[in-house]
């Protein structure tokens, strides 16, 4: 059990329309989200402030690529 538990250790959800994923590979975007193991300050705080950069940077990078034709983004992350 403790081998499944550390493998679970960083269970992330991330919900999202294909205006993002258009934008991410997958490993970078779990790297930009993921809940890091080591914090300073309030997890949920930590949390919220990586999955916000997350879609900011999301939005930024849709319009410097697509520029007016970029997709719709809309996305979720859940930390279990």
């Amino acid at each position: 059990l403790q081998e499944v538990s550390e493998d679970l250790r960083n269970l992330t959800l991330v919900l999202a329309s294909d205006g993002v994923w258009d934008l991410w590979e997958y490993g970078p975007a779990f790297d930009a989200i993921v809940q890091p193991e080591q914090h300073n300050g309030s997890l949920a705080k930590v949390v919220e402030s990586r999955s916000t950069k997350f879609f900011r940077d999301s939005l930024t990078r849709g319009a410097e690529i697509f520029a007016e034709t970029a997709d719709n983004m809309t996305g979720i992350v859940v930390y279990f």
